[in-house]
Protein backbone atom coordinates (compact mmCIF):
# COMPACT_ATOMS: atom_id res chain seq x y z
CA UNK A 1 0.00 0.00 0.00
CA UNK A 2 2.39 2.36 -0.88
CA UNK A 3 2.48 5.31 -3.57
CA UNK A 4 3.51 4.09 -6.85
CA UNK A 5 3.25 0.23 -6.42
CA UNK A 6 2.55 -2.10 -9.24
CA UNK A 7 -0.60 -4.29 -9.16
CA UNK A 8 0.00 -7.02 -11.56
CA UNK A 9 -2.22 -9.59 -9.61
CA UNK A 10 -5.48 -10.77 -10.59
CA UNK A 11 -7.26 -7.87 -9.12
CA UNK A 12 -4.97 -5.20 -11.29
CA UNK A 13 -7.78 -4.23 -12.78
CA UNK A 14 -10.00 -3.45 -9.61
CA UNK A 15 -7.57 -1.56 -7.85
CA UNK A 16 -8.50 1.60 -8.86
CA UNK A 17 -12.40 1.20 -8.52
CA UNK A 18 -11.24 0.63 -4.34
CA UNK A 19 -8.83 3.25 -4.27
CA UNK A 20 -11.46 5.45 -2.62
CA UNK A 21 -11.70 2.27 0.52
CA UNK A 22 -8.94 0.50 1.94
CA UNK A 23 -10.93 -2.00 3.54
CA UNK A 24 -12.71 -2.89 0.59
CA UNK A 25 -8.68 -2.97 -1.32
CA UNK A 26 -6.99 -5.17 1.90
CA UNK A 27 -10.27 -7.67 2.17
CA UNK A 28 -9.57 -8.16 -1.65
CA UNK A 29 -6.36 -8.89 -1.10
CA UNK A 30 -6.98 -10.70 1.78
CA UNK A 31 -8.76 -13.13 -0.60
CA UNK A 32 -12.35 -12.60 0.43
CA UNK A 33 -14.15 -13.85 -2.48
CA UNK A 34 -16.29 -10.53 -4.04
CA UNK A 35 -17.74 -12.33 -7.10
CA UNK A 36 -16.61 -13.14 -10.57
CA UNK A 37 -13.37 -12.47 -11.07
CA UNK A 38 -11.49 -10.82 -14.21
CA UNK A 39 -7.84 -9.74 -15.61
CA UNK A 40 -6.74 -6.70 -16.79
CA UNK A 41 -4.90 -6.00 -19.06
CA UNK A 42 -5.63 -9.37 -20.81
CA UNK A 43 -2.13 -10.36 -21.11
CA UNK A 44 -1.36 -10.02 -17.11
CA UNK A 45 1.09 -11.13 -15.47
CA UNK A 46 3.64 -9.97 -18.47
CA UNK A 47 1.68 -7.11 -19.07
CA UNK A 48 0.88 -4.28 -15.71
CA UNK A 49 -1.43 -2.39 -15.21
CA UNK A 50 0.17 0.34 -12.88
CA UNK A 51 -1.87 2.47 -10.23
CA UNK A 52 -0.71 4.98 -8.68
CA UNK A 53 -2.45 6.45 -5.05
CA UNK A 54 -2.14 9.54 -3.07
CA UNK A 55 -1.58 11.81 -5.63
CA UNK A 56 -1.86 15.77 -5.30
CA UNK A 57 -5.90 16.83 -6.03
CA UNK A 58 -5.49 20.25 -7.63
CA UNK A 59 -7.45 23.06 -7.31
CA UNK A 60 -8.46 25.94 -10.10
CA UNK A 61 -9.07 26.13 -13.28
CA UNK A 62 -6.28 24.41 -15.81
CA UNK A 63 -6.35 20.85 -16.63
CA UNK A 64 -4.18 18.13 -15.09
CA UNK A 65 -2.44 15.08 -16.71
CA UNK A 66 -0.66 12.77 -15.65
CA UNK A 67 1.33 9.88 -17.22
CA UNK A 68 1.99 6.43 -15.26
CA UNK A 69 4.42 4.06 -16.03
CA UNK A 70 6.53 1.05 -14.50
CA UNK A 71 9.41 0.88 -13.06
CA UNK A 72 10.53 -1.11 -15.95
CA UNK A 73 9.20 1.32 -18.63
CA UNK A 74 11.13 3.94 -17.10
CA UNK A 75 14.60 2.13 -17.06
CA UNK A 76 13.96 1.12 -20.28
CA UNK A 77 12.86 5.18 -21.15
CA UNK A 78 16.27 6.51 -19.57
CA UNK A 79 18.57 4.04 -20.98
CA UNK A 80 17.62 3.36 -24.38
CA UNK A 81 18.22 5.60 -27.24
CA UNK A 82 17.40 9.35 -26.87
CA UNK A 83 15.84 9.51 -30.36
CA UNK A 84 13.75 6.05 -30.33
CA UNK A 85 10.61 7.21 -31.13
CA UNK A 86 8.72 4.16 -30.75
CA UNK A 87 6.06 4.15 -28.20
CA UNK A 88 6.33 3.09 -24.19
CA UNK A 89 3.72 1.66 -22.85
CA UNK A 90 1.97 4.04 -20.39
CA UNK A 91 -1.42 4.72 -18.49
CA UNK A 92 -2.34 8.26 -19.40
CA UNK A 93 -4.88 10.11 -16.10
CA UNK A 94 -6.83 13.13 -16.96
CA UNK A 95 -8.33 14.88 -13.66
CA UNK A 96 -9.73 13.20 -11.21
CA UNK A 97 -12.21 11.59 -13.75
CA UNK A 98 -10.85 9.64 -16.90
CA UNK A 99 -8.14 6.70 -16.93
CA UNK A 100 -6.76 5.67 -20.82
CA UNK A 101 -4.90 2.74 -20.41
CA UNK A 102 -2.49 1.39 -22.90
CA UNK A 103 -1.64 4.62 -24.22
CA UNK A 104 1.67 5.25 -25.56
CA UNK A 105 4.12 7.86 -24.65
CA UNK A 106 8.08 8.87 -25.60
CA UNK A 107 10.01 11.93 -25.95
CA UNK A 108 9.34 14.81 -28.75
CA UNK A 109 11.00 18.04 -29.69
CA UNK A 110 14.55 18.96 -29.58
CA UNK A 111 17.33 16.41 -27.69
CA UNK A 112 19.97 19.44 -27.34
CA UNK A 113 17.37 21.95 -25.30
CA UNK A 114 19.63 22.30 -21.95
CA UNK A 115 20.44 19.60 -20.74
CA UNK A 116 18.71 17.04 -22.65
CA UNK A 117 16.96 13.88 -22.26
CA UNK A 118 17.93 12.50 -19.02
CA UNK A 119 14.40 10.27 -18.73
CA UNK A 120 11.26 10.70 -17.97
CA UNK A 121 11.65 12.93 -15.23
CA UNK A 122 14.52 13.99 -15.03
CA UNK A 123 15.48 17.06 -16.78
CA UNK A 124 12.37 19.05 -18.46
CA UNK A 125 11.37 17.55 -21.42
CA UNK A 126 7.95 17.20 -24.39
CA UNK A 127 6.24 14.47 -24.60
CA UNK A 128 3.94 13.03 -27.19
CA UNK A 129 0.91 10.77 -25.85
CA UNK A 130 -0.90 8.35 -28.41
CA UNK A 131 -4.23 6.43 -27.45
CA UNK A 132 -5.71 3.38 -28.82
CA UNK A 133 -7.73 4.49 -31.58
CA UNK A 134 -10.81 3.55 -29.60
CA UNK A 135 -10.05 5.53 -26.97
CA UNK A 136 -9.41 9.20 -28.26
CA UNK A 137 -8.91 11.90 -25.86
CA UNK A 138 -10.76 15.24 -26.57
CA UNK A 139 -11.33 13.68 -30.10
CA UNK A 140 -7.63 13.50 -30.99
CA UNK A 141 -5.75 10.08 -31.56
CA UNK A 142 -2.36 12.12 -29.62
CA UNK A 143 -1.36 14.92 -28.31
CA UNK A 144 1.90 16.89 -27.76
CA UNK A 145 3.01 18.29 -23.99
CA UNK A 146 5.57 21.31 -24.26
CA UNK A 147 6.85 24.08 -21.74
CA UNK A 148 7.59 27.18 -21.69
CA UNK A 149 11.16 26.60 -23.21
CA UNK A 150 12.65 30.44 -22.70
CA UNK A 151 10.16 32.43 -21.54
CA UNK A 152 9.96 33.46 -17.40
CA UNK A 153 6.35 34.91 -18.29
CA UNK A 154 5.10 31.86 -19.51
CA UNK A 155 2.78 33.35 -22.28
CA UNK A 156 4.51 34.92 -25.19
CA UNK A 157 4.06 31.95 -27.55
CA UNK A 158 0.44 32.00 -26.82
CA UNK A 159 0.93 35.93 -27.31
CA UNK A 160 2.36 35.33 -31.03
CA UNK A 161 -0.73 32.67 -31.61
CA UNK A 162 -2.85 35.43 -30.73
CA UNK A 163 -1.64 37.93 -33.33
CA UNK A 164 -1.37 35.40 -36.03
CA UNK A 165 -5.07 34.33 -35.34
CA UNK A 166 -5.67 38.59 -35.54
CA UNK A 167 -4.04 38.80 -38.67
CA UNK A 168 -6.52 35.82 -39.44
CA UNK A 169 -4.06 33.08 -40.22
CA UNK A 170 -4.34 29.51 -39.09
CA UNK A 171 -3.37 28.75 -35.56
CA UNK A 172 -2.64 26.14 -33.45
CA UNK A 173 -4.14 25.92 -30.00
CA UNK A 174 -2.20 26.01 -27.09
CA UNK A 175 -4.13 24.84 -23.49
CA UNK A 176 -2.17 25.34 -20.42
CA UNK A 177 -2.04 22.44 -17.74
CA UNK A 178 -0.27 20.91 -14.67
CA UNK A 179 1.64 17.76 -15.60
CA UNK A 180 2.50 15.00 -13.22
CA UNK A 181 4.94 12.10 -14.49
CA UNK A 182 4.58 8.94 -11.88
CA UNK A 183 3.77 11.96 -9.49
CA UNK A 184 6.68 14.32 -10.09
CA UNK A 185 5.55 17.52 -11.14
CA UNK A 186 6.77 18.53 -14.28
CA UNK A 187 7.92 22.31 -14.64
CA UNK A 188 5.84 25.04 -13.48
CA UNK A 189 2.99 24.84 -15.90
CA UNK A 190 2.99 22.82 -19.39
CA UNK A 191 1.28 23.73 -22.51
CA UNK A 192 -1.04 20.58 -24.22
CA UNK A 193 -0.33 22.26 -28.15
CA UNK A 194 -2.35 21.29 -30.94
CA UNK A 195 0.12 20.25 -34.11
CA UNK A 196 -0.26 20.60 -37.96
CA UNK A 197 -1.87 17.61 -38.21
CA UNK A 198 -5.37 16.51 -40.17
CA UNK A 199 -7.38 17.84 -37.45
CA UNK A 200 -5.60 21.69 -37.81
CA UNK A 201 -6.48 20.84 -41.59
CA UNK A 202 -9.72 19.57 -40.41
CA UNK A 203 -10.67 22.98 -38.71
CA UNK A 204 -9.08 25.11 -41.72
CA UNK A 205 -9.85 23.35 -44.51
CA UNK A 206 -12.91 21.87 -43.76
CA UNK A 207 -14.22 21.60 -47.17
CA UNK A 208 -10.68 20.31 -48.81
CA UNK A 209 -9.27 18.44 -46.21
CA UNK A 210 -8.01 15.57 -48.01
CA UNK A 211 -4.52 16.87 -49.46
CA UNK A 212 -1.08 16.92 -48.91
CA UNK A 213 0.77 17.72 -45.68
CA UNK A 214 4.49 18.72 -45.33
CA UNK A 215 6.78 19.22 -42.05
CA UNK A 216 8.83 21.79 -43.32
CA UNK A 217 12.03 20.49 -41.38
CA UNK A 218 16.10 20.89 -41.19
CA UNK A 219 17.71 17.87 -42.19
CA UNK A 220 18.98 16.82 -38.88
CA UNK A 221 22.24 14.09 -38.53
CA UNK A 222 22.80 14.04 -34.59
CA UNK A 223 25.23 12.59 -32.93
CA UNK A 224 26.21 8.97 -30.73
CA UNK A 225 24.83 10.79 -27.60
CA UNK A 226 21.90 12.99 -29.51
CA UNK A 227 24.08 16.66 -27.54
CA UNK A 228 25.12 17.89 -31.05
CA UNK A 229 24.08 17.81 -34.16
CA UNK A 230 24.68 19.02 -37.75
CA UNK A 231 22.14 20.41 -40.10
CA UNK A 232 20.70 21.38 -43.59
CA UNK A 233 17.99 23.98 -44.12
CA UNK A 234 14.79 23.27 -46.11
CA UNK A 235 14.48 25.91 -48.99
CA UNK A 236 12.36 26.28 -51.95
CA UNK A 237 15.85 25.63 -54.04
CA UNK A 238 15.52 23.90 -57.12
CA UNK A 239 17.64 21.09 -56.87
CA UNK A 240 18.07 18.34 -59.61
CA UNK A 241 20.63 15.56 -60.49
CA UNK A 242 22.97 15.73 -63.04
CA UNK A 243 20.09 15.23 -65.64
CA UNK A 244 18.46 18.48 -64.25
CA UNK A 245 15.55 15.69 -63.00
CA UNK A 246 14.31 17.10 -59.48
CA UNK A 247 16.75 15.38 -56.47
CA UNK A 248 13.83 13.29 -54.65
CA UNK A 249 16.10 12.27 -51.90
CA UNK A 250 17.30 15.92 -51.53
CA UNK A 251 13.55 17.10 -50.72
CA UNK A 252 12.24 14.18 -48.78
CA UNK A 253 14.21 15.17 -45.64
CA UNK A 254 13.49 18.69 -45.82
CA UNK A 255 9.77 18.72 -46.78
CA UNK A 256 8.45 15.50 -44.60
CA UNK A 257 5.21 14.01 -45.63
CA UNK A 258 2.90 13.60 -42.90
CA UNK A 259 -0.43 12.63 -44.82
CA UNK A 260 0.32 10.47 -47.69
CA UNK A 261 -3.06 9.92 -50.27
CA UNK A 262 -1.49 7.63 -53.08
CA UNK A 263 2.60 7.34 -52.53
CA UNK A 264 5.43 8.55 -50.35
CA UNK A 265 6.93 9.26 -53.19
CA UNK A 266 4.79 11.31 -55.34
CA UNK A 267 6.27 14.80 -54.45
CA UNK A 268 4.74 16.26 -58.20
CA UNK A 269 2.63 19.31 -56.83
CA UNK A 270 5.41 20.56 -54.51
CA UNK A 271 7.84 20.24 -57.53
CA UNK A 272 5.19 22.26 -59.40
CA UNK A 273 5.75 25.09 -56.18
CA UNK A 274 9.26 24.99 -56.43
CA UNK A 275 9.46 25.23 -60.30
CA UNK A 276 6.62 28.58 -60.38
CA UNK A 277 8.91 29.48 -57.26
CA UNK A 278 11.66 29.79 -58.96
CA UNK A 279 11.24 31.81 -62.03
CA UNK A 280 12.00 35.01 -60.98
CA UNK A 281 13.54 36.06 -64.07
CA UNK A 282 10.21 34.92 -66.18
CA UNK A 283 7.52 37.83 -66.96
CA UNK A 284 5.18 34.97 -65.71
CA UNK A 285 6.66 34.57 -62.71
CA UNK A 286 3.84 36.27 -60.56
CA UNK A 287 0.91 34.26 -62.44
CA UNK A 288 3.11 31.31 -61.68
CA UNK A 289 3.41 31.67 -58.36
CA UNK A 290 -0.12 32.85 -57.46
CA UNK A 291 -1.74 29.89 -59.45
CA UNK A 292 0.35 27.51 -57.23
CA UNK A 293 0.56 29.62 -53.48
CA UNK A 294 -1.65 31.31 -51.37
CA UNK A 295 0.54 34.39 -51.78
CA UNK A 296 -1.24 36.33 -49.29
CA UNK A 297 -1.15 33.81 -46.44
CA UNK A 298 2.80 32.57 -47.02
CA UNK A 299 3.75 36.50 -47.01
CA UNK A 300 1.58 37.46 -43.46
CA UNK A 301 2.94 34.32 -41.91
CA UNK A 302 6.54 34.86 -42.93
CA UNK A 303 5.84 38.84 -41.90
CA UNK A 304 4.14 37.46 -38.16
CA UNK A 305 7.40 35.49 -37.58
CA UNK A 306 9.64 37.95 -38.01
CA UNK A 307 6.92 40.38 -36.19
CA UNK A 308 7.62 38.44 -32.90
CA UNK A 309 11.73 37.32 -33.94
CA UNK A 310 11.09 34.41 -34.42
CA UNK A 311 14.41 33.73 -36.25
CA UNK A 312 14.39 29.92 -36.06
CA UNK A 313 11.16 29.57 -38.65
CA UNK A 314 11.25 28.61 -42.17
CA UNK A 315 11.71 31.72 -44.26
CA UNK A 316 13.21 33.39 -41.71
CA UNK A 317 16.93 32.62 -40.29
CA UNK A 318 15.89 28.50 -40.53
CA UNK A 319 14.56 26.05 -42.41
CA UNK A 320 12.13 24.31 -40.12
CA UNK A 321 9.33 25.16 -37.68
CA UNK A 322 6.63 25.18 -40.21
CA UNK A 323 3.70 22.92 -42.14
CA UNK A 324 3.10 23.06 -45.47
CA UNK A 325 -1.10 21.78 -46.82
CA UNK A 326 -1.58 21.59 -50.32
CA UNK A 327 -5.46 21.03 -50.79
CA UNK A 328 -6.80 18.81 -53.40
CA UNK A 329 -8.17 21.90 -55.25
CA UNK A 330 -6.60 24.60 -53.47
CA UNK A 331 -3.54 26.61 -53.11
CA UNK A 332 -0.28 25.77 -50.66
CA UNK A 333 -0.44 27.14 -47.45
CA UNK A 334 1.71 28.11 -44.52
CA UNK A 335 0.80 26.71 -40.97
CA UNK A 336 3.22 27.63 -38.26
CA UNK A 337 4.74 25.90 -35.49
CA UNK A 338 7.12 26.06 -32.32
CA UNK A 339 7.28 29.62 -32.03
CA UNK A 340 9.08 29.47 -28.87
CA UNK A 341 11.91 32.14 -29.93
CA UNK A 342 9.69 34.54 -29.45
CA UNK A 343 9.44 38.34 -28.22
CA UNK A 344 11.52 39.07 -25.12
CA UNK A 345 12.18 35.25 -24.79
CA UNK A 346 15.39 35.06 -27.11
CA UNK A 347 13.56 36.43 -30.34
CA UNK A 348 15.41 39.06 -33.18
CA UNK A 349 15.30 42.18 -31.12
CA UNK A 350 12.53 44.66 -31.93
CA UNK A 351 14.11 46.66 -34.29
CA UNK A 352 16.07 44.06 -36.47
CA UNK A 353 15.82 43.68 -40.00
CA UNK A 354 12.00 43.04 -41.18
CA UNK A 355 13.27 41.22 -44.14
CA UNK A 356 15.87 38.58 -43.04
CA UNK A 357 16.14 35.36 -44.68
CA UNK A 358 17.93 32.54 -45.79
CA UNK A 359 15.99 31.40 -48.62
CA UNK A 360 17.17 33.04 -51.95
CA UNK A 361 13.37 32.22 -53.48
CA UNK A 362 11.62 33.86 -50.51
CA UNK A 363 13.96 36.98 -50.83
CA UNK A 364 12.98 37.32 -54.50
CA UNK A 365 9.31 37.16 -53.75
CA UNK A 366 9.67 39.59 -50.49
CA UNK A 367 11.18 41.83 -52.78
CA UNK A 368 8.71 41.48 -56.24
CA UNK A 369 6.39 44.46 -55.96
CA UNK A 370 3.05 42.77 -56.29
CA UNK A 371 4.22 40.02 -53.30
CA UNK A 372 5.80 42.80 -51.59
CA UNK A 373 2.93 44.73 -51.37
CA UNK A 374 1.31 41.97 -49.84
CA UNK A 375 4.13 41.54 -47.19
CA UNK A 376 4.03 45.21 -46.42
CA UNK A 377 0.16 45.25 -45.66
CA UNK A 378 0.46 42.66 -43.62
CA UNK A 379 3.16 44.70 -41.18
CA UNK A 380 0.48 47.55 -41.44
CA UNK A 381 -2.59 45.55 -40.54
CA UNK A 382 -0.33 44.31 -37.06
CA UNK A 383 0.56 47.53 -37.01
CA UNK A 384 -3.17 49.21 -36.55
CA UNK A 385 -4.92 46.32 -34.62
CA UNK A 386 -2.76 43.24 -32.51
CA UNK A 387 1.01 45.63 -31.63
CA UNK A 388 -1.47 48.50 -30.35
CA UNK A 389 -1.19 48.33 -26.41
CA UNK A 390 -4.79 49.01 -26.24
CA UNK A 391 -5.44 45.15 -28.28
CA UNK A 392 -2.56 43.05 -26.71
CA UNK A 393 -2.18 44.91 -23.15
CA UNK A 394 -6.01 43.27 -22.18
CA UNK A 395 -4.71 39.88 -23.22
CA UNK A 396 -1.16 39.44 -21.31
CA UNK A 397 -2.51 41.07 -18.38
CA UNK A 398 -5.42 38.55 -18.19
CA UNK A 399 -3.11 35.42 -19.15
CA UNK A 400 -0.66 36.83 -15.84
CA UNK A 401 -4.30 37.00 -13.46
CA UNK A 402 -5.20 33.54 -14.90
CA UNK A 403 -1.80 31.75 -14.33
CA UNK A 404 -1.51 33.32 -10.45
CA UNK A 405 -4.84 32.18 -9.71
CA UNK A 406 -3.90 28.67 -10.43
CA UNK A 407 -1.30 28.85 -8.23
CA UNK A 408 1.24 29.38 -10.64
CA UNK A 409 4.04 32.05 -10.30
CA UNK A 410 4.96 33.37 -13.89
CA UNK A 411 7.66 36.30 -14.14
CA UNK A 412 6.44 39.61 -14.90
CA UNK A 413 5.07 40.15 -18.94
CA UNK A 414 6.46 43.47 -18.75
CA UNK A 415 9.51 42.35 -21.18
CA UNK A 416 7.13 41.23 -24.25
CA UNK A 417 5.04 44.44 -23.57
CA UNK A 418 7.68 46.24 -24.08
CA UNK A 419 9.16 44.23 -27.24
CA UNK A 420 5.74 44.67 -29.14
CA UNK A 421 5.46 48.31 -28.44
CA UNK A 422 8.76 48.59 -29.68
CA UNK A 423 8.08 46.76 -32.41
CA UNK A 424 5.55 49.14 -33.78
CA UNK A 425 7.17 51.91 -33.78
CA UNK A 426 10.26 49.86 -35.77
CA UNK A 427 7.00 48.83 -38.52
CA UNK A 428 5.94 52.38 -38.78
CA UNK A 429 8.96 53.76 -39.52
CA UNK A 430 9.46 51.08 -42.44
CA UNK A 431 5.85 52.17 -44.11
CA UNK A 432 6.61 55.68 -43.51
CA UNK A 433 6.76 57.26 -47.36
CA UNK A 434 4.35 53.90 -48.38
CA UNK A 435 0.87 55.57 -47.12
CA UNK A 436 0.73 57.28 -50.66
CA UNK A 437 -2.58 59.02 -51.83
CA UNK A 438 -4.86 57.04 -54.34
CA UNK A 439 -4.41 58.59 -57.62
CA UNK A 440 -5.22 57.88 -61.17
CA UNK A 441 -2.90 59.12 -64.06
CA UNK A 442 -6.01 60.82 -66.07
CA UNK A 443 -6.29 64.20 -67.83
CA UNK A 444 -9.08 64.80 -66.34
CA UNK A 445 -12.28 62.58 -65.14
CA UNK A 446 -14.33 62.22 -68.71
CA UNK A 447 -11.95 62.15 -71.62
CA UNK A 448 -11.76 60.61 -74.61
CA UNK A 449 -9.22 57.48 -76.23
CA UNK A 450 -9.01 56.39 -79.47
CA UNK A 451 -8.31 52.68 -78.92
CA UNK A 452 -10.84 50.82 -76.74
CA UNK A 453 -7.94 48.99 -75.32
CA UNK A 454 -7.87 51.36 -71.98
CA UNK A 455 -4.39 51.70 -70.03
CA UNK A 456 -4.52 53.22 -66.70
CA UNK A 457 -1.40 54.34 -63.90
CA UNK A 458 -1.57 55.56 -60.76
CA UNK A 459 -0.52 54.95 -57.12
CA UNK A 460 -2.18 53.96 -53.83
CA UNK A 461 -0.93 52.72 -50.37
CA UNK A 462 -0.34 49.22 -49.54
CA UNK A 463 -3.49 49.25 -47.47
CA UNK A 464 -5.39 48.71 -50.78
CA UNK A 465 -5.33 45.29 -51.35
CA UNK A 466 -7.80 45.37 -54.32
CA UNK A 467 -8.84 47.95 -57.01
CA UNK A 468 -12.23 47.35 -57.98
CA UNK A 469 -14.18 48.65 -61.29
CA UNK A 470 -17.65 49.27 -61.34
CA UNK A 471 -17.75 46.20 -58.45
CA UNK A 472 -15.51 43.85 -60.48
CA UNK A 473 -11.70 42.73 -59.14
CA UNK A 474 -9.64 44.48 -61.32
CA UNK A 475 -6.11 42.85 -63.36
CA UNK A 476 -3.65 45.17 -61.57
CA UNK A 477 0.28 45.09 -62.03
CA UNK A 478 2.31 46.76 -59.14
CA UNK A 479 5.62 48.22 -60.31
CA UNK A 480 6.66 49.06 -56.94
CA UNK A 481 5.23 49.00 -53.32
CA UNK A 482 3.11 51.67 -54.48
CA UNK A 483 2.39 51.78 -58.16
CA UNK A 484 -0.22 49.93 -60.32
CA UNK A 485 -0.97 49.95 -64.13
CA UNK A 486 -3.71 47.78 -65.55
CA UNK A 487 -5.10 47.15 -68.83
CA UNK A 488 -9.12 47.12 -69.68
CA UNK A 489 -11.29 47.03 -72.84
CA UNK A 490 -13.71 49.59 -73.11
CA UNK A 491 -17.38 47.60 -75.01
CA UNK A 492 -19.38 50.52 -75.77
CA UNK A 493 -19.38 54.35 -76.88
CA UNK A 494 -19.30 55.70 -73.37
CA UNK A 495 -18.15 54.53 -70.24
CA UNK A 496 -18.80 55.13 -66.28
CA UNK A 497 -15.73 53.39 -64.15
CA UNK A 498 -16.25 53.78 -60.66
CA UNK A 499 -12.35 52.98 -59.65
CA UNK A 500 -12.37 52.16 -55.78
CA UNK A 501 -9.82 50.58 -53.22
CA UNK A 502 -10.44 48.10 -50.62
CA UNK A 503 -8.18 46.78 -47.93
CA UNK A 504 -7.39 43.41 -46.75
CA UNK A 505 -10.97 42.54 -44.96
CA UNK A 506 -12.74 43.18 -48.29
CA UNK A 507 -13.94 46.85 -46.79
CA UNK A 508 -13.55 50.03 -49.04
CA UNK A 509 -11.19 52.58 -48.01
CA UNK A 510 -13.00 55.88 -47.78
CA UNK A 511 -11.47 58.59 -49.95
CA UNK A 512 -10.03 56.21 -52.34
CA UNK A 513 -12.31 55.87 -54.87
CA UNK A 514 -12.61 57.95 -58.20
CA UNK A 515 -14.97 57.96 -60.73
CA UNK A 516 -13.86 58.17 -64.57
CA UNK A 517 -16.02 59.17 -68.17
CA UNK A 518 -14.46 57.38 -70.96
CA UNK A 519 -15.74 57.90 -74.64
CA UNK A 520 -14.52 55.92 -77.49
CA UNK A 521 -15.93 56.60 -81.08
CA UNK A 522 -14.82 53.88 -82.70
CA UNK A 523 -16.06 50.65 -84.04
CA UNK A 524 -16.06 47.20 -82.34
CA UNK A 525 -15.07 43.95 -83.82
CA UNK A 526 -18.32 41.23 -82.67
CA UNK A 527 -16.37 38.53 -80.29
CA UNK A 528 -18.20 35.83 -83.28
CA UNK A 529 -15.48 34.54 -84.99
CA UNK A 530 -12.41 36.21 -83.52
CA UNK A 531 -12.31 34.86 -79.74
CA UNK A 532 -11.84 31.13 -79.92
CA UNK A 533 -10.47 28.70 -78.19
CA UNK A 534 -6.90 27.98 -78.61
CA UNK A 535 -6.07 25.40 -76.58
CA UNK A 536 -7.31 22.67 -73.65
CA UNK A 537 -5.04 20.57 -71.23
CA UNK A 538 -7.35 18.51 -69.83
CA UNK A 539 -5.25 15.23 -68.06
CA UNK A 540 -2.52 16.93 -67.30
CA UNK A 541 0.92 15.31 -65.36
CA UNK A 542 0.76 17.76 -62.36
CA UNK A 543 -2.22 17.89 -60.09
CA UNK A 544 -4.27 21.41 -60.77
CA UNK A 545 -2.37 22.24 -64.02
CA UNK A 546 -5.90 21.93 -66.21
CA UNK A 547 -6.11 24.90 -68.23
CA UNK A 548 -8.50 26.67 -71.19
CA UNK A 549 -6.55 29.10 -72.71
CA UNK A 550 -8.74 31.33 -75.18
CA UNK A 551 -7.33 33.49 -78.20
CA UNK A 552 -8.79 37.00 -79.69
CA UNK A 553 -7.86 36.92 -83.35
CA UNK A 554 -9.63 41.03 -83.82
CA UNK A 555 -6.26 42.84 -85.00
CA UNK A 556 -8.50 46.20 -83.45
CA UNK A 557 -10.70 45.05 -80.95
CA UNK A 558 -9.47 44.16 -77.51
Amino acid sequence: GVAGDSWSDEYAGEAYNYAQNWEELLRTQRGVNLGPAGTFPDAAPDRECLVRFGEAQLGGTLGTYRIWMTDATRRTWTTRLKLDNSDLDVTFVYGNSRVIYNAGSHYVGSPFVSPGFTGPTGALCGYVVSFPKDDPFLGAGDLKLDWPVRDPALQMEQVAYWIADQLRLPTSHRRFVHLYVNGVKRGTVYEDSQQPNSDLVEQYFPDDADGDLYKIDDWFEFDAGAGGFANRDATLDNFTTTDGAKKLARYRWNWRKRAVQESANDYRSLFALVDAATTQDSPAFTEAVEAQMDVEEWMRVIALEHLVGNWDSFGYQRGKNMSAYKPVSGRWNLLMWDIDFVLSASGDSADSYLYSTIDPTISSMMFHPPFRRVYLRALADAANGPLRAANFGPLIAANHRALLANGISPGLPTGGSNYLTARLRNVQNELNGLEQRFTVNVPSSSFTVTNNLLILTGTAPVKVKELRINGVPARVTWISETEWTLQLPLSAATNTLQLVGFDSHGRAIGGFARTLNVRYPGTFDSAAGHLVFNEILHHPSVPGATFVELFNASTTTA
